[in-house]
């Protein structure tokens, strides 16, 4: 009787988590090596074995290209550049979104959000986040990802109760 034991032992390519079936969870990035790894998501939480991909090979509007992914990719830079002390005292948070862009290509939106000041932003702290906007905007570029990154300023606020 044929079986299909050494297809399933052979780990194989990674690059399209073809084969992958139910709900599939990020479970961490890794911006060294450009890959995210995925688990199926169980009832109590990510189970089975990790699944890698680089982020260049996750095709957008797939079950592997959530806005969880994306936001993670940009915490993770987010903390790598705060233990270098490269985020601008202003610079507050950052949101991300996925969407189309202006041509219907797929993108990745990184707002960096600055700490309003009283009247208008001095021409020192305007130079300083878009700097800082190009610095993200680069890093991301790096990354290859499947998404175009885009990155905008924007006014943070306190969430009210």
């Amino acid at each position: 009787m044929a079986t299909n034991r050494a297809a399933l032992s052979d780990p194989g390519q990674h690059f399209g988590l073809r084969g992958q079936y139910g709900s599939l969870e990020v479970v961490r990035v890794d911006l060294a090596q450009g890959i995210a790894f995925f688990q199926s998501r169980g009832p109590e939480g990510p189970i089975g074995p990790e699944a890698w991909a680089p982020f260049g090979a996750i095709v957008p509007n797939t079950v592997q290209d959530s806005g969880q992914l994306w936001e993670m990719v940009v915490k993770e830079l987010w903390r790598a550049l705060e233990e270098d002390g490269r985020i601008p005292v202003s610079v507050k948070d950052f949101e991300v979104t996925t969407d189309e862009d202006s041509t219907g290509n797929p993108a990745i939106y990184v707002k960096v959000l600055v700490k309003p000041g009283s009247g208008m932003p001095k021409p020192k702290d305007v130079t300083e986040w878009n700097a800082f906007r190009n610095l993200i905007e680069s890093a991301l570029l790096r990354l290859r990802l499947s998404r175009q990154p885009y990155v905008q300023i924007g006014e943070w606020r306190r969430k009210r109760a």
